[in-house]
């Protein structure tokens, strides 16, 4: 007598369950924080990785910057984006999540937007010769242009050309503009210059220039200026 033995049949359902649950599986592989080609933290920063080890379609590297963001937490939004750039590259992924990034962005571009603004402003409107009532402001202005600049945050977000302030490298070109400018006036402004007044001209310039090269460039101009002084003027020289 022949024993039957009992077929068992796959569900649909669970045939189904199971062809999504290796889906889900291998699209987690593909955006799990360990196999981007994002930029990785410095040695130092290796212990602050925001980035999870395991991504899903159900919570991406969106869903997670979104809730950091959510929770006022911008520093870490901010590293896990520079952690996840591949990610937030792929213009489908920037376009899903550019209202959280542009969020992030002027959460560090706020504060530095205004200074960068006025001394472009200021910045702009200055000309050779410059007159020696304008010389100490316009000393004071160059350097904190300059320390604005360098005070940018070092973020990999502001790095990228759609969150970063244009005004960053625009007031590094109108710093060099004055800079250059007023390179070229100095043996205008020694010859302009009262050397018998209470101001030393090379401090008083705006920029740092070589003492030695200036004098010699105009001696015979400053002995005009020695051999006509008075000898009140020279006992101040």
């Amino acid at each position: 007598m022949r024993v039957h033995q009992p077929v068992y049949r796959r569900s649909p359902v669970i045939a189904v369950a199971i062809l999504l649950a290796t889906s889900i599986f291998l699209n987690a592989c593909i955006t799990t924080g360990s196999l981007d080609n994002s930029e990785e933290p410095a040695s130092g920063d290796a212990a602050r990785r925001v980035s999870q080890n395991f991504y899903s379609p159900f919570f991406d590297q969106g869903d997670h910057l979104a809730k950091l963001v959510k929770g006022g937490n911008f520093d870490d939004a901010a590293t896990l984006f520079g952690e996840q750039t591949a990610y937030f590259a792929i213009p489908k992924n920037r376009k899903d999540n550019n209202a959280t990034l542009r969020r992030i962005a002027a959460k560090f571009n706020g504060p530095i937007a205004s200074a960068l603004s006025q001394h472009l402003k200021a910045l702009s409107v200055i000309q050779s010769p410059l007159p020696v009532n304008k010389w100490a402001n316009t000393k004071s202005l160059i350097i904190r242009s300059k320390n604005t600049a360098s005070n940018y945050p070092a973020l990999a977000i502001l790095r990228d050309l759609d969150f970063r302030l244009a005004s960053v490298n625009l007031i590094s070109e109108e710093t060099r503009r004055v800079t250059n400018l007023l390179e070229r006036y100095i043996n205008v402004a020694i010859d302009n210059f009262d050397h018998f007044g209470e101001l030393s001209f090379f401090d008083a310039y705006p920029i740092s220039v070589n003492s030695r090269q200036a004098l010699g460039h105009n001696f015979d101009v400053l002995a005009e200026k020695v051999d006509k002084a008075t000898a009140k003027e020279l006992e101040q020289y």
